[in-house]
């Protein structure tokens, strides 16, 4: 199924996330620069379903990239076999 990615934002984010105390503590934790002090907003993404036309263009698509290679690949061996008999005739 072909999915659609969508971009939805929130004012804060950090009224959506919960802080839990690990259940062991780090042995080396990583410094990270300090945050700014000015709230950016943050992005989550939802998949949600492709409307009907564009999974059917996307489908057709696929289908049709999966049959040139394999008709390439069934071709090419055939081709390459008519060839060598013909050379020995």
């Amino acid at each position: 199924m072909a999915l659609r990615a969508n971009d939805v934002t929130t004012k804060d984010a950090s009224r959506h996330t919960t802080q839990r105390a690990p259940a062991v503590a780090p042995l080396r934790t990583p410094t990270l620069p300090a945050p700014s002090t000015t709230t950016r907003p943050a992005t989550i993404t939802e998949l949600r379903p492709a409307p009907r036309a564009q999974a059917l263009g996307a489908a057709r698509r696929e289908r049709r990239k999966w049959m040139a290679i394999g008709a390439l690949v069934f071709v090419t061996p055939f081709l390459a076999c008519v060839g060598v008999l013909e050379v020995v005739r």
